[in-house]
């Protein structure tokens, strides 16, 4: 709104984006608590919504958020008996199942052979090199979140 309001008061529309994203960066960066998870993944917004190629998809989004899949917030919100992983038994957050369960260790390793090492700090950079990168990510996160959904039926 404080964007639309400097345009139409005739701030150049260049100049209102950056202050916007200027003023969203500081809230972001100085909020890592409250969006722990997603702003670990993405600490950058301009280079997340600046992106040329990547839609989200529902399991992209689950990812991003830390919501759906996984036990531990499951367990938070008295959805499950118990916060750990199916497949593994280890505590089920996010990070555990995309970077560390060992269900999913052939499909990391291979998806690292194509794109490089990858971590939660660094994983939104490999995906916004490319469009090919973002579809190879995008498909390791639809394995671990299909699998993790249909296991729990």
């Amino acid at each position: 709104a404080k964007e639309l309001y400097e345009k139409n008061r005739g701030t150049d529309k260049a100049f209102a984006r950056a202050q916007t994203m200027t003023a969203w960066q500081a809230e972001w960066s100085g909020n890592r608590d409250a969006a722990g998870w997603t702003n670990r993944l993405i600490p950058n917004l301009g280079r997340w919504l600046g992106r040329k190629h990547g839609e989200t998809t529902r399991t992209t989004t689950q990812f991003l958020s830390g919501h759906g899949v996984f036990r531990s917030r499951l367990y938070n919100c008295g959805l499950v008996a118990s916060p750990n992983c199916v497949f593994c038994h280890e505590l089920d957050t996010p990070e555990h199942a995309f970077f560390n369960c060992m269900m999913f260790e052939r499909n990391r390793l291979q998806l690292e052979h194509e794109v490089g090492p990858l971590r939660p700090e660094t994983t939104v950079d490999v995906m916004l090199r490319s469009a090919e990168d973002w579809c190879l990510v995008a498909e390791y996160i639809d394995t671990v979140v299909l699998s993790k959904e249909l296991r729990e039926h």
